[in-house]
């Protein structure tokens, strides 16, 4: 882990990367962070999974995933994905996930 007085001297990806051995800080790991530092231990740092996961984290990640495609496709000057071909990858972000861990609120 890099020491905290570099820290004015790095992007703040690189801090992120130092922190949390990922590039970003999510909105839910800062949340979780703030309110249970130990659960954000458990799950950011050891990667213990959880009791269940929220439908409404499957829906967003598999929203991002659609997202994603579209995007990338326009930055790179392509056509837009047809929205069939969107919700093909929304499908398979969603089940890409373990159906029964899934908990509907």
């Amino acid at each position: 882990m890099i020491a905290t007085a570099n820290f004015a001297e790095q992007r703040p990806a690189e801090i992120a990367m130092a922190l949390t051995g990922r590039p970003y800080l999510s909105w839910s790991a800062i949340s979780t962070f703030l309110r249970c530092p130990l659960k954000y231990r458990f799950h950011y740092l050891d990667g213990l999974a959880g009791e269940f996961v929220p439908s409404s984290l499957v829906f967003g990640s598999a929203m991002h995933a659609a997202f994603e495609a579209h995007f990338r496709r326009r930055w790179e000057g392509e056509t837009p994905s047809a929205a069939d071909t969107l919700f093909d990858v929304y499908r398979a972000e969603w089940q890409r996930n373990d159906l029964s861990r899934i908990e509907y609120g």
